[in-house]
């Protein structure tokens, strides 16, 4: 009788053609996709995607699946190479070697250790904690009461709002706001395709009996790491030439941050800090500056297409704030 094969050459021969993988990042998606185990592989400066769908009890038989190419080149998981489904026998061994240890010993790459655990970050100050305790809250945590948004779009879910997938659209405020610091906290949960979650300033209030403008014309600020664009008409573009991204912060969508903007319409700026995790001290990400975007409007969150599941909770502003500064850095 044939010795029966290794599962790493099991692993080896389910690709075409053969490469050496190394473990690159692992980890379980939450949300709405909660039985998902995500797992992709750095293959010579590509990305190689694996999914497995564990069903729930623990316990319960696992099955296998092979991400699609439209479906596994999100944003979060970078870009994928097109590989043939493996077989389950292969695919058990390579989630157990996977997570358990380095699947082919070798020095770690850059993107390796730049995935390294960081250094916890400083806590937020009392006195930034004593001014956000005095803000008004613009959600109650139980209902949309306050916002506007199509009647399937948006939930609440656990004390957050929630985007339900529906489609492309918006939810907004029923209030026009025009200096303001807005402080709440958001996580990205899945999406296919994916983007990041988003928030709109400037915005132009839809008419009765009118068709809302894209993404009411707004200025977008991506969350938490900082990505942008500009919806107004004429422009429709990634705003480059207004915005100016500080850092590059890598912080994990997929867990909970909190955001401050600082928005003044007089001035047409914006400024966005972002703590991960909620209560640390946040850093500066992102700064807007045009005069002739300024503009009185609602707040807006975006689901930027179909398939987004995004979460948002503890709501807060501060009209005319008294400090033209970030309260959430200190």
């Amino acid at each position: 009788m044939k010795d029966a094969p290794s599962n790493a050459s099991l692993l080896q021969r389910s690709l075409k053609p053969p490469l050496l993988l190394t473990p690159r990042f692992s980890g379980v998606q939450n949300g709405p996709r909660s039985d998902n185990c995500f797992i992709s592989f750095r293959t010579q400066g590509e990305t190689v995607e694996i999914v497995a769908i564990a069903k729930v009890p623990t316990g319960t038989p696992l099955k296998r699946r092979v991400n699609e190419r439209q479906n596994c080149c999100g944003a979060h998981v970078g870009s994928c190479k097109s590989i043939s489904v493996i077989s389950e026998f292969a695919l058990i061994a390579f989630l157990a070697l996977a997570l358990g240890s380095t699947l082919f010993a070798q020095a770690p790459s850059a993107d390796t250790k730049a995935r390294e655990p960081r250094p916890a970050p400083a806590p937020r100050s009392r006195a930034a904690q004593d001014k956000i305790a005095l803000m008004t809250p613009l959600f109650d945590g139980k209902s949309l009461d306050g916002w506007q948004t199509a009647s399937n779009a948006w939930i609440v879910k656990d004390a957050a709002m929630a985007s339900t997938g529906a489609g492309r659209g918006v939810i907004y405020t029923k209030g026009d706001y025009r200096h303001f610091r807005l402080i709440f906290q958001l996580r990205h949960l899945s999406g296919q395709p994916d983007h990041q979650a988003c928030v709109l300033v400037f915005c132009t209030r839809p008419v009765d009996g009118e068709k809302p403008l894209d993404a009411l014309a707004g200025i977008q600020f991506q969350a938490p790491n900082g990505s942008h664009w500009d919806y107004r008409p004429g422009h429709n573009n990634s705003g480059d030439s207004e915005f100016k991204r500080l850092v590059k912060p890598g912080f994990d969508p997929h867990e909970w941050s909190q955001v401050e903007l600082l928005i003044d319409a007089a001035k047409g700026t914006g400024r966005m800090a972002v703590a991960q995790p909620p209560g640390a001290k946040a850093v500066e990400v992102l700064v807007f500056n045009d005069p002739a975007a300024g503009k009185a409007g609602p707040i807006a969150w975006q689901m930027h297409n179909k398939g987004l599941f995004d979460e948002y909770r503890k709501i807060v502003i501060e009209a005319d704030p008294k400090e033209d500064r970030l309260i959430t850095v200190e």
